[in-house]
């Protein structure tokens, strides 16, 4: 790929995740519901996809040809997209787009399966492969029922987008820290606002799914 375009892809990658760690900050910690949840969630949402879509791109073409980064890429965008469609679609409606949105967990399944039988040992895209086999096994069921019921919808909204959120958090503070203080490269503390994010995702998941489930039950 030629330097220049190579330059303005991380450029907009940098910029595109940068607008995705604020706005999802904001998603994550707001009522949801509310204005300011559906404002960040929209920057979220668009941001989140270009910054995955441009660093699934230009991964393979940095120096150290890092493929681990184009699948995280893909896995990313994929749930992005999948979180938002789940939160428009009416309950018990199944489109197109679910069906071939498959195509992103079956592909980095495929990728795992090549470096077990050629590379072996441990790659961290098999952990990228075990959340796409949940993912996937998700997606079957939805269209095999037709559809989600509105907690399904719920839910499978909120896990999506806390775990790509999640990945954002991991690929700057694990991934680029020589951006962040010296005294905490290289610490386990680089990891702690990965688990915060994970801790709000699942909180959110009780919170809204819960009380739901109370109610269907108790009628």
């Amino acid at each position: 790929m030629d330097q220049r375009l190579q330059a303005i892809l991380l450029a907009i990658h940098i910029a595109a995740g940068s607008v995705g760690l604020v706005s999802g900050l904001f998603s994550m910690t707001a009522r949801k519901g509310a204005r300011i949840h559906r404002l960040a969630g929209q920057a979220f949402f668009v941001s989140m996809l270009i910054m995955a879509g441009s660093g699934a791109i230009l991964a393979p073409f940095r120096e150290t040809g890092r493929w681990t980064n184009t699948i995280a890429g893909i896995f990313s965008f994929y749930l992005v997209a999948t979180a938002w469609v789940a939160a428009r679609r009416r309950p018990g409606q199944v489109g197109r787009f679910e069906i071939a949105a498959l195509a992103g967990p079956v592909a980095i399944l495929a990728a795992a399966a090549w470096l077990a039988a050629t590379v072996g040992g441990f790659q961290i895209v098999y952990i990228f492969a075990a959340l796409a086999l949940i993912a996937a096994v998700g997606d079957l069921n939805m269209i095999r029922a037709g559809g989600l019921t509105p907690g399904g919808r719920l839910a499978r909204h909120l896990w999506r987008m806390g775990v790509a959120f999640t990945l954002a958090i991991l690929a700057f503070f694990v991934g680029q820290q020589e951006y962040l203080p010296k005294p905490i490269q290289g610490t386990v503390l680089v990891g702690v606002p990965a688990i915060l994010a994970l801790g709000a995702t699942l909180f959110w998941l009780i919170q809204r799914t819960w009380p739901r489930r109370r109610r269907v039950a108790a009628a």
